[in-house]
């Protein structure tokens, strides 16, 4: 009980750090939710992905972003998740064409959402 609780507040934590004024925090915040894969990550990734000013921000909050609807999508196991998570990232970096990766997003987006994942 006692690690899930440190993982809850880790957790807690990061997330609060995508609300700070410091790009780089953000950043920071933006990388360990997408290698941690936590679907509680989606809606303030999703807002980066959409608003925010940084653009390292907004490139990696794409990519944590189609890891975690990787995870989901497919119910990966951890072991999964990050084999196939390192493809997703790797695939939303090399896709030059941004409109159709946002396109894909706002997709496993919904999709997240009709499956009661926020």
């Amino acid at each position: 009980m006692g690690v899930r609780m440190d993982a809850d507040s880790e957790m807690l934590r990061i997330l609060g750090n995508m609300g700070s004024q410091d790009p780089q925090s953000r950043l920071e915040a933006v990388r360990y939710l997408g290698e941690n894969g936590d679907d509680r990550a989606i809606q303030p990734l999703s807002l980066a992905f959409h608003q925010d000013e940084s653009e390292d921000v907004r490139i990696y909050s794409r990519a944590a972003l189609a890891k975690i609807i990787t995870k989901t999508y497919y119910n990966f196991s951890q072991s999964k998740f990050e084999v196939f998570g390192t493809i997703a990232e790797a695939t939303a970096n090399k896709i030059f064409d941004e409109h159709v990766l946002d396109t894909n997003l706002s997709e496993g987006l919904k999709w997240l959402s009709e499956h009661g994942y926020r």
